[in-house]
């Protein structure tokens, strides 16, 4: 709606006229559209300054010519420059309502009205003729080229013809003034100066009009090939989110043929295991030693089948965030894991922990990876302590889980938040397979958290975990 009173305007002209330096063989139609618009924005806004800059001059002006009544008398071209008033005050007003071709041309009559007219009444020492010079380079500014040639010949004709009624005597001012000069001379002169002079400023508008409409050409292909890069990143975008979820589809089946189909016979090996071992009297020593190596190695086996199953569902589980006292979460690890507890004889503390808002079933995972981690990895030289305990302040609760457990090497920790990596690959402890605390991670960043460690190999560890309050 902002530019269609500028296209109705532009298809009532000769388009080519007024769009002249435009490329009309550019196969981007939409980028010329796009051009001609902005041009015919500038040249719009450009007529409106014309004619509010005229209205506040030619008001000034009109009532300084008026008072010069007495002394020369009322002449037409006092008429005309009455009527010319008139016209550029109401245009002024109106000038959003008005057509760009109308104010345009308007504004290149005036210019030539107000040149002749003052050449007319004052002869060749009227200053007017800085109108006539002018007139050309506005026509071409607001135009084009080729009406600023055709408005630079017009006014050239005109000067002949003032010229010669002057030379003639049939026109000439209504007052003696000793410099007046009506030579032929002095207007052939002021004639070829006036086309050399309006001819350089026609060239020089019209090469910088070309420049002008070259740079919007470019910056407008440069923000049509942003736009479409824009659109092809999006689809590039939608096309690998697509890829994504289809892998993270087949990752979870494969998850679950896993924890389904290798279960399975591992529950079979274990169970025909643990038959056989139960015939005391018939299976020697050794071979009941062998037969707990197997059970013990399916029940390791299992864990880590349900670990990875759990880790492929960490990310697409629903995180319902509700109030939940940590000391209560807390409690039900401990009773989740009593025979791990009881069997590495391990001590478990804790101060008064916060409610916060947090998920049940991930806070519970959270606080099970990160005991059974320091169970696991336990000294053999010292009974297993571990102390919970919380800080809270200016929005933010940071929990620390402190274990006197193997503690980590300086140049592991860094990396044991990584998926699949172990920090302690010995035959002292147990095995595992690097996925609790990724899982640790993984659960913290869905709560929008941050989740650290500070150890020393051989002291023990202390983690930290920083929620919102």
């Amino acid at each position: 709606m902002k530019y269609s009173k500028y296209r109705q305007a532009a298809s009532r002209t000769d388009m080519a006229l007024l769009l002249d330096e435009i490329d009309a063989s550019s196969k981007d139609q939409d980028l010329v559209k796009e051009l001609k618009k902005d041009i015919l924005a500038v040249r719009n806004n450009i007529c409106n300054a014309f004619l509010i800059v005229f209205a506040i001059v030619l008001i000034p002006a009109f009532f300084a010519s008026l008072s010069r009544i007495p002394q020369i008398g009322w002449q037409p071209v006092m008429a005309l420059h009455t009527v010319l008033v008139i016209i550029t005050c109401l245009m002024a007003l109106l000038r959003q309502h008005i057509s760009y071709v109308y104010k345009a041309g308007y504004i290149i009559l005036l210019f030539s009205l107000i040149g002749v007219s003052g050449l007319i009444q004052f002869g060749l020492i009227a200053g007017s003729i800085v109108f006539i010079v002018f007139s050309g380079a506005i026509s071409t500014l607001l135009f084009g080229g080729r009406i600023g040639a055709i408005i630079l010949m017009v006014n050239i004709i005109c000067l002949i013809v003032v010229a010669y009624l002057t030379v003639s005597g049939q026109i000439g001012p209504n007052f003696d003034l000793n410099d007046y000069n009506a030579a032929l001379s002095s207007w052939l002169t002021l004639i070829i100066g006036t086309f050399l002079l309006s001819g350089a400023l026609i060239s020089s508008i019209f090469i910088f009009n070309k420049s002008l409409i070259k740079a919007m050409q470019v910056s407008r292909q440069h923000e049509i090939d942003l736009k479409q890069h824009k659109k092809n990143l999006e689809n590039i975008v939608e096309e690998r989110t697509r890829d994504l979820k289809r892998s993270n589809a087949d990752l979870e089946r494969c998850a679950q043929v896993i924890a389904h189909d290798l279960k399975s016979p591992l529950n079979s090996i274990s169970g025909h295991a643990q038959i056989l071992s139960a015939f005391h009297d018939d299976v020697p020593e050794r071979m009941k030693k062998y037969l707990k190596d197997i059970v013990d190695r399916s029940i390791d086996m299992s864990e880590i089948i349900d670990e990875v199953f759990r880790q492929t569902k960490i990310n697409k589980e629903q995180v319902y965030l509700l109030d939940q006292d940590l000391n209560k979460i807390l409690d039900k690890v401990k009773k989740q894991l009593v025979y791990e507890i009881e069997k590495s004889n391990c001590i478990i503390t804790s101060d008064k922990l916060p409610v916060l808002k947090v998920s049940e079933i991930q806070f519970v995972r959270l606080f099970q990876n990160l005991i059974s981690n320091a169970i696991k990895y336990r000294s053999p030289d010292r009974r297993l302590l571990i102390h919970i305990s919380s800080e809270c302040k200016e929005g933010r609760c940071i929990i620390s889980v402190r274990d006197n457990a193997m503690g980590i090497e300086e140049e592991q920790q860094t990396l044991v938040f990584s998926m699949y990596h172990q920090a302690h690959q010995t035959d002292d402890v147990a095995d595992g397979v690097g996925l609790g605390l990724a899982s640790c991670k993984n659960i913290v960043d869905q709560h929008d958290g941050e989740i650290w460690l500070e150890s020393v190999q051989g002291e023990g560890s202390v983690f930290y975990i920083a929620i919102k309050q």
